[in-house]
């Protein structure tokens, strides 16, 4: 049987619990970032339909935002 010293699994413990951390800061920093895309995408939709004429060039880019932020 192979001993293991309590120092080393110490050190796995606190390794894991760490990744852990990061992991979940690092999803809660895209979830922020792609809320805030949204709300960005849904200003400038309510900007263009305002007065009841959507250019072709807003079009194009609200089209473009809207893809960005499905695809990203």
């Amino acid at each position: 049987m192979v001993e293991v010293e309590p120092s080393t699994i110490a050190t796995w413990i606190t390794i894991t619990i760490m990744a852990i951390i990061a992991s979940s800061v690092a999803t809660w920093y895209r979830f922020k970032r792609k809320i805030k895309a949204l709300r960005e995408f849904i200003v400038e939709l309510d900007e263009a339909i305002k007065d009841d004429k959507v250019t072709e060039e807003e079009f194009r880019r609200i089209w473009q935002r809207f893809k960005d932020l499905i695809y990203s």
